[in-house]
């Protein structure tokens, strides 16, 4: 068969992919692109992937760790190594995987001093990746680090309290007549405060903890045995004058006479002589609800440096019918401030609770004690009255305003009290006291001392009314006192 020629040179020539070829490269190309574009499409997956067990990892573990900072159990490092590991179970995605991959406390340091627990943690998994393994990454490693302490410092607590009339008023009216659904404001302090107690001494914290309840009305009464201790001169009143006999019939009370100078300093009263305050009520009284005198009886004094939760309890209700004259806040912050004062260790000694007798009150500014003062009152800070006859008799059974003109005297100015209370409050606060205060339905003039006196008018001071009110004031301060914080 012939095969014609022209036929051969009609047909075309066969086309061949040849990588040399234009065609070729541009095949190459877009194969090479996509799969680049695959991989860092997929890279971006597994790294999104990365991020969200990493963020979920170290949220378990933040909140492991603040649970096995928790001063509230004894534990060893193990046990809280499984607590932490436990958070891990319930993480969405870090939980599926198998706990044993999670390598937790790894090289953990638990501190416990006294009254504190630091926990530190690391923790690492590899997780399986999609797209990098493409390129030689077949998983990819997450590690995650955190560390959270309680710090339950050791605590000196000032808790000054107003006993003085008007706390027998009915909610922020003005008003005793309460009817038998009112509760008077001392019947709304006792639970708050006491409540405060079963918050700030409990089981756990009674080791490092102490409080001082420091009643004030027109003065402050430090007992029979620091009145004496402090230089005290004992006047009582009896039928007929006066009288050195302890025994005598008439109203047992022990609050010193401050002098000026006392007010100068922070100390203890150390003037080595002070004459007694004299027994006596200077505005009208209402006999059911209080009791005579300006100076609160014995049965009122304060309690020294206690950790006992029950023994505070009841000297917080033993105030519902003991009620005094006047509001010497002045004087109130000025014990407050004594009591904590590193000096009155050896004055105090005999007093405190035996577990930390001669070692507290502690220095100042140490770093391992917490001193506070959690100061309430509802009224003005009245100056000091007396009678200008302390010695009569008449004293034991008439208001001095009721006795007719010049039978009594201002030996402190109302304004000179108010200075002294702000001077003190410096002074505490450069000693690094940290202060609370609460006006509870306090007349508006006296807020701006209450603000002041604070450590920061914003966040320890509270203004308040009623039950709910005075409760969670005292809620909020024990709340500030023992919280939990994550350090790192």
């Amino acid at each position: 068969m012939v095969t014609s020629s022209r036929f051969l040179e009609a047909r075309p020539a066969s086309r061949r992919c040849d990588i040399g070829s234009e065609d070729g490269s541009i095949t190459i190309f877009t194969i090479v692109m996509f799969l680049t574009m695959f991989v860092v499409t997929g890279m971006a997956v597994d790294y999104m992937r990365h991020e969200t067990y990493r963020s979920e990892m170290q949220n378990a573990l933040d909140r492991g760790l603040l649970a096995a900072a928790d001063l509230d159990q004894t534990i060893t490092d193990e046990e809280a190594e499984e607590i932490v590991k436990e958070y891990f179970l319930t993480a969405p995605h870090v939980g599926t995987l198998t706990i044993p991959d999670v390598t937790v406390l790894e090289n953990s340091v638990i501190e416990e001093g006294i009254g504190s627990r630091a926990v530190e943690a690391t923790a690492s998994i590899d997780i399986n990746t999609f797209f990098l393994r493409v390129i030689g990454y077949p998983t990819m490693t997450i590690n995650v680090a955190g560390a959270a302490e309680e710090i339950r410092k050791d605590v000196e607590l000032s808790l000054v309290l107003d006993i003085s009339g008007t706390m027998r008023y009915c909610d922020d009216v003005k008003r005793s007549n309460c009817s038998d659904t009112e509760d008077r404001r001392i019947e709304r302090l006792i639970p708050a405060a006491q409540k405060f107690i079963d918050r700030i001494v409990t089981a756990d914290s009674a080791g490092t903890t102490t409080v001082n309840v420091i009643p004030y009305a027109g003065s402050v009464n430090p007992g029979p045995e620091l009145f004496a201790a402090l230089g005290g001169q004992r006047k009582w009143l009896a039928d007929g004058g006066s009288s050195s006999d302890p025994n005598a019939n008439y109203a047992s009370s022990s609050c010193l006479e401050l002098k000026s100078e006392d007010f100068v300093f922070n100390t203890l009263p150390n003037k080595g002589y002070y004459e007694q305050v004299p027994h006596f009520h200077y505005y009208p009284t209402e006999e059911y609800w209080m009791n005579w005198g300006w100076c609160p009886d014995d049965s009122t004094a304060i309690t020294v440096m206690e950790n006992d939760a029950t023994k505070l309890k009841t000297a917080i209700s033993n105030l519902r019918t003991s009620l005094h004259d006047g509001t010497g806040t002045d004087i109130g912050i000025k014990w407050a401030i004594s009591l904590l004062h590193p000096k009155s260790k050896d004055r105090l000694s005999p007093l405190v609770a035996t577990e930390f007798q001669g070692v507290r009150p502690r220095p100042w500014k140490d770093n391992r004690t917490l001193k506070v003062i959690v100061l309430m009152t509802d009224g003005m800070i009245t100056g000091q009255s007396r009678p200008k006859d302390p010695d009569a008799t008449i004293n034991a059974t008439k208001e001095i305003n009721n006795q007719g003109r010049g039978k009594g005297k201002t030996i402190t100015s109302e304004s000179d009290a108010v200075a002294q209370f702000g001077a003190l409050c410096t002074q505490a606060k450069t000693k690094d006291i940290i202060i609370y205060t609460i006006a509870f339905e306090a007349p508006s003039r006296v807020v701006p001392a209450m603000k002041s006196c604070s450590t920061d008018a914003d966040t320890h001071f509270y203004e308040v009314t009623g039950t709910d009110g005075i409760s969670l004031a005292f809620d909020e301060i024990a709340t500030t006192l023992s919280k939990i914080k994550l350090v790192q």
